[in-house]
């Protein structure tokens, strides 16, 4: 979408839920950040944000979301670069365009289509607060995850549209009874095929380049939902019933449980190792171990398990 087509009841709905000041600061709110880390060491609760909306879109496109300082310095740095080369219309038609708002909807206009079935010019005010409010945490609190949770981020963006002026009492009470629908619109997902979907993402890319993120292709493929959905039923069924082979003995020298050495044993006082002598009374143990050593040498030259209770070998 371009500016132009973006609904001025919408933009106030953002501006209301995320950022007021957008059209005031250069890319950076220092006012908010100051009254974020006010309201922290007052409340003791991280509840309000100072990220702008440029802040927001360099995160989500330029950047990756590890929680360190040298990102956040980073994140600054080129939300001010940014704000030199774009307009502050084009930084916030970049920002409508590409937001996730959950069930697989990125963008507003696709999340219209989503939760109530028409284009983004033909949303209220009621609409355009629940997807504004979507933004702070969209797997969670969009209306087909939890219609509470998202009335109540609703319910907040309406007051704070009410607060700047944009809805006046009876706008803002009509919104507020309008009720919050769970439905989902548009095409449903019938099978999950993450690799199949990555692949005509890849194809598609390649032939068309970003034109596959703004103008809404649909694609046909000729994946079977039933016979993929068969087909990963039986891989796990195969994967419930294959258990791992027992554990055989290792090949070559090996201590008996009462053969181990302890601590500082076997050693002089300088440290060299001293030589044991086997008792020479004791010839029934000592032919006991050679017997236990040869059954496990014959377990590993013919790939069968040793018990070393036993002392014997057991075909797998």
């Amino acid at each position: 979408m371009t500016w132009d087509q973006i609904p001025p009841v919408v933009v106030q709905a953002v501006l209301a839920a995320e950022d007021d000041r957008f059209f005031q600061h250069p890319g950076v709110d220092w006012q908010g950040i100051v009254r974020a880390v006010f309201v922290a060491a007052t409340t003791m609760q991280a509840s309000q944000g100072g990220s702008t909306l440029t802040q927001q879109l360099v995160r989500t496109t330029l950047i990756t979301k590890e929680k360190q300082l040298r990102r956040k310095l980073r994140e600054v740095y080129l939300a001010l670069q940014l704000e030199n080369e774009l307009s502050k219309q084009e930084i916030f038609t970049l920002f409508v365009n590409t937001q996730f708002l959950g069930q697989r909807s990125y963008g507003f206009a696709a999340a219209a289509e989503t939760y109530f079935g028409k284009t983004l010019s033909d949303v209220d005010a009621a609409e355009a607060a629940l997807l504004a409010g979507i933004l702070q945490a969209p797997s969670r609190q969009n209306p087909v995850a939890s219609v509470e949770e998202a009335t109540a981020r609703r319910t907040y963006v309406l007051r704070r549209m009410r607060e700047l002026g944009y809805l006046d009492e009876k706008a803002w009470q009509v919104a507020m009874d309008k009720p919050v629908s769970r439905g989902q619109h548009g095409p449903r997902v019938q099978i999950d095929a993450p690799y199949v979907g990555e692949m005509v993402r890849q194809a598609l890319y390649e032939k068309f380049g970003d034109r596959i993120y703004s103008e809404g292709f649909q694609v046909v493929t000729t994946v079977d939902s039933r016979l993929q959905r068969a087909a990963d039923v039986a891989l796990q069924q195969r994967r419930a019933r294959v258990r791992p082979p027992p554990r055989l003995a290792r090949c070559g020298r090996a201590r008996g449980p009462r053969q181990g050495k302890r601590r500082g044993a076997g050693r002089t006082d300088r440290g060299t190792p001293r030589r044991r002598r086997p008792d020479p009374g004791d010839r029934r143990a000592d032919r006991r171990r050679r017997g236990d050593r040869s059954s496990r040498a014959a377990a590993c030259a013919t790939g069968s398990a040793w018990t070393a209770s036993a002392g014997r070998a057991r075909r797998m």
